[in-house]
């Protein structure tokens, strides 16, 4: 497929990112996607979301590109609820979980020469493969929980945190 490039966004990227979005959304919930999810699986209702990101100064928006085509990204930036921590916001791959890791362990060197050698990241309680993956990252469960009402009742988001070794 190609040498890995993992890159800055730019806003002509933020149509691919919202149809990769989508792709990956349809994916990994495939048989279990919540209604009000459905429904906003579509990359017109993702574009705002990647032009924002984009445009934000205080956010970084790496994408991951092989072979001339856009195959992941990940989101990060300050954790605005942690004072002095940094927030893995998003972090999607289609090709495979090592690229997933690639584009995860680049943006912890990231946030660490930002000044964040300490990392936030939410996983949802029933994504194991995700929480499996954080783990692997070096990533480990903090003891806070958050919950979020949805058509089929409640989620439930555990965080999980890492510290760069110097």
């Amino acid at each position: 497929m190609g040498k890995a490039i993992i890159r800055t966004a730019k806003a002509s990227d933020c149509e691919a990112l919202a149809q990769l979005r989508c792709t990956y959304v349809t994916n990994q919930y495939q048989g279990y996607l919540l209604p009000e999810l459905g429904e906003q699986n579509h990359p017109e209702a993702y574009l705002p979301r990647f032009l924002e990101a984009v445009n934000q100064p205080t956010r970084v928006l790496e994408v991951l590109e092989m072979g001339g085509k856009l195959c992941g990204y990940v989101l990060y930036g300050p954790d605005t609820d942690a004072e002095g921590w940094g927030l893995l916001v998003e972090a999607i791959c289609l090709t495979d979980s090592e690229h997933l890791q690639l584009l995860i362990q680049y943006a912890l060197k990231s946030l660490a020469a930002m000044g964040y050698p300490q990392v936030h990241v939410w996983a949802m309680h029933d994504n194991f493969r995700l929480r499996y993956l954080y783990e692997q990252c070096g990533f480990r469960r903090d003891g806070t929980q958050r919950t979020q009402s949805c058509s089929d009742g409640q989620l439930f988001f555990m965080r999980y945190q890492y510290t760069r070794q110097a």
